[in-house]
């Protein structure tokens, strides 16, 4: 929304505990988050014992933040979605979340299991969209997914069309500018 800008920071060694095991992928430093409020200039950091994961790090168009922290001695790819939203209320976490990117204002947020979802103001509701599919690209209106069969376009309010029948070969994902 142009009011803030989100910083990773180094915070020194992410020394796990005595006896965790840690896999190739561990990365052994850990990562802060600051937010500098561009009007003011002031600096602060709303989840100071959080280690970030560097990606993603996303605005919503309403100003929240989205980004992945992990537990000291984890690996990036068991770091959970994390919300922080614009009015200042505390940090929540994703439950399950395997993929998660902003719609608008609005999270679509793939589960473990495959189910797709649609956060927003009203909570959680089911998409109904393939477990198998895949984000292939999104924007402030909706997403666009592929599938066995074809290319789907989910809108914030759930409405989901196919826009192409048959099998995508191959996308590559992208976040749109108001495209």
């Amino acid at each position: 929304n142009g009011r803030r800008i989100a910083v990773m920071v180094k915070r020194g060694p992410a020394t796990p505990d005595a006896g965790t095991v840690v896999e190739a992928t561990y990365r052994p430093d850990r990562l802060g988050l600051v937010l500098l409020d561009l009007a003011s200039g002031k600096s602060s950091e709303p989840c100071v014992e959080c280690d970030i994961a560097p990606s993603p790090l996303s605005f919503s168009t309403g100003g929240s933040l989205l980004f992945r922290v992990r537990a000291t001695g984890e690996t990036l790819a068991r770091a959970r979605f994390s919300v922080l939203p614009a009015d200042a209320s505390p940090l929540w976490t994703i439950p399950d979340a395997e993929r998660a990117a902003w719609m608008g204002r609005d999270l679509l947020v793939q589960a473990s299991d495959g189910e797709w979802r649609i956060a927003s103001g009203k909570g959680f509701e089911k998409a109904k969209v393939p477990p198998e599919a895949r984000l292939a690209a999104i924007d402030d209106a909706g997403a666009w997914l592929t599938t066995k069969a074809g290319l789907l376009r989910i809108g914030r309010d759930g409405h989901v069309a196919q826009r192409i029948a048959g099998t995508v070969g191959r996308t590559g994902l992208e976040f749109l500018d108001g495209a």
